[in-house]
């Protein structure tokens, strides 16, 4: 029950009073959006919607809350003091090869008008994009600038075994809006992948980790979250849970949930039923709704597992509703991780690309290593206000390896280290995998072995 009480200006500080300030950001809510979206017979206009929608969920320092590995805006739709609507209608404004303006109309027309329109076409039955005057084709325009945000991300990809798999798996889960599984090892890019997937279909596609906490109600406050529905700390989880069957009721939305073993309870009991993985089942996969689950070769064990533990469990209702079951790469070739090093560091020298797949192949968790020498390398460059070297890669490699650290402690600064150590291995095994691309290379690492890739 709300209030119309004011506190005056003698009234002790409550910083209480400011979480419903007009100044803080809020999207539009999934639950009211999906019952615009259902007088929309047309599914491209109810697809710039849900895009809209999903940009209006997107923090004012450009990164989604739900996928952190990407960033939401390209660099030119950035700015910290518009919301995100108002970032779509200042391009809409200013780019003058996408959009006409009709001449003597829409004089009074500016970018904030324009995002107020956009969120009541998002949420009024009766709003149509044609009453804006400003603009000859409003929704060309914007199809426009949804393709362009789409394809902003996808040079941060590489096209890796697994990245290929993954999405070829989401596009079939997407087009018979079923119930897909993927299982793969840890730290091999599934998730990456899944990201950049949603990230291409925002109208389509929703991304969510799920947590290791295994209450009901942080289950549904992520799901909310994911769709843009309210989730805050004071609704209970059928609350919670409501508003996101509202949401989904239209079926327009694909759920992508990784950390997928989560969905088990951790303490099985001989009455305990996974509730979380049936909700899926019944409430949502029955219905129509796309749920694609991403996690590790242990979602696989821990449900074998629970019905060893369960006498009145069986999996064989959820294998049998399952579209898809790919099994992902165990590994990444020597390609894919060229491919990962070359995009983690593309201002770099070939040498500490190869000094970086090399690393990769002789370290566990392979694209896990390769990316955080990347980052400390990168680090020690930032430091200096320079590009990164071949030296700054070493020094990454070096640390990030116990028994490269323990050798060069016991060893004095006299004494030069062997021949042959574990990153030169890595490079000559690298480029005996790419003869023709490195063949003729020099690799000289201050203090040791110069290699020549003949």
């Amino acid at each position: 029950m709300s209030s119309t009480r004011v506190a005056g200006a003698d009234q002790p500080f409550r910083q209480e009073r400011f979480a419903s300030s007009t100044g803080e950001r809020r999207g539009l809510l999934a639950n009211l959006v999906s019952r615009r979206v259902q007088t929309l017979p047309n599914a491209e206009d109810r697809e710039l919607i849900w895009w809209l929608q999903e940009a209006s969920l997107r923090d004012m320092e450009g990164a989604h809350f739900a996928c952190t590995s990407f960033p939401a805006w390209p660099e030119n739709l950035r700015h910290p003091a518009q919301s995100p609507l108002e970032r779509i209608a200042a391009k809409l404004f200013t780019d003058s090869l996408v959009f006409i303006r009709t001449k003597g109309g829409g004089k009074n027309a500016t970018p904030r008008h324009l995002a107020d329109f956009l969120a009541r076409y998002c949420l009024d039955p009766e709003s149509k994009l044609e009453h804006f005057q400003g603009f000859r084709d409003l929704r060309s325009a914007l199809l426009a600038c949804k393709t362009e945000m789409q394809s902003a991300n996808n040079a941060a990809v590489a096209k890796t075994s697994v990245n290929v798999a993954v999405r070829e798996a989401l596009d079939f889960c997407l087009s018979q809006k079923g119930l897909c599984l993927m299982e793969g090892t840890y730290r091999s890019g599934k998730s990456f992948s899944a990201q950049s997937w949603c990230l291409e279909r925002p109208g389509r596609a929703r991304y969510l980790s799920l947590s290791a906490y295994t209450d009901e109600t942080t289950f549904f406050r992520l799901i909310a979250r994911s769709i843009g529905t309210a989730s805050t700390a004071q609704r209970k989880a059928l609350e919670i849970r409501q508003r996101v069957e509202d949401g989904l009721r239209t079926r327009d939305l694909m759920l992508v949930i990784d950390e997928c073993e989560y969905l088990l309870p951790a303490c099985a009991r001989p009455t305990t039923a996974p509730s979380r993985l049936n909700y899926l089942m019944a409430d949502l996969e029955n219905r129509g709704v796309a749920v694609a689950l991403i996690g590790s070769r242990n979602f696989s064990r821990t449900l074998t597992n629970l019905e060893r533990k369960l006498p009145t469990y069986g999996a064989e209702q959820f294998y049998g509703r399952l579209r898809l079951r790919p099994q992902l790469p165990d590994e990444l070739t020597e390609e894919d991780l060229f491919a990962v090093a070359s995009l983690a560091l593309p201002k770099s020298d070939q040498p500490s690309r190869m000094l970086l797949v090399g690393h990769a192949l002789t370290a566990k968790g392979r694209i896990a290593s390769l990316e955080h020498a990347t980052k400390r390398a990168l680090f020690f460059a930032e430091i200096e206000r320079r590009p990164v070297r071949f030296s700054d890669v070493e020094r990454a490699i070096n640390e990030s390896s116990p028994d490269m650290a323990i050798f060069q402690n016991r060893t004095s600064a006299s004494s030069p280290p062997p021949a042959r150590s574990n990153n030169a291995r890595g490079i000559r095994k690298a480029a005996a995998s790419s003869p023709r691309a490195f063949r003729g290379t020099t690799f000289r690492q201050p203090g040791r072995e110069v290699l020549r890739i003949t």
